[in-house]
């Protein structure tokens, strides 16, 4: 795995964990180590997969993490975003690694957008 990908992805869980804690100041909400300590038991095994098994498995369990995290907020849309996202990495993915196909770029750019979408549109209300 090279330099920039294992910093990308450190920058990544960096930023998951630290928009749970923002979410959780903004929000005025006393469970925050109900999410955080989740977040963070999920870092380690994601960096543990990344030294172990590889890049692709850190990813997965990031995606997954980020899942986890959202639905944690207990905030309906917050949650369909994150579902939605990772529809739209599961799509991309389909696309790079096992068939490149035509509809897969728009399909990634629809469901990413709509999840950010849902996900901010959660946050605010």
């Amino acid at each position: 795995m090279s330099a920039s990908l294992g910093i990308g992805l450190a920058a990544l869980l960096t930023a998951a964990i630290m928009a749970t804690n923002l979410w959780a100041v903004v929000r005025d909400r006393r469970d925050v180590e109900r999410i955080t300590k989740p977040a963070a038991m999920l870092t380690l095994l994601a960096v543990a997969a990344l030294a172990g098994a590889g890049a692709v498995a850190a990813y997965m369990l990031v995606i997954g993490a980020m899942a986890v995290i959202g639905w944690a907020t207990g905030l309906l849309l917050v949650g369909l975003g994150v579902s939605l996202f990772v529809v739209s990495d599961t799509v991309l993915a389909l696309g790079r690694f096992v068939e490149p196909r035509s509809w897969t770029r728009p399909v990634t750019m629809l469901t990413y957008h709509g999840a950010q979408a849902l996900i901010v549109a959660g946050l605010l209300t």
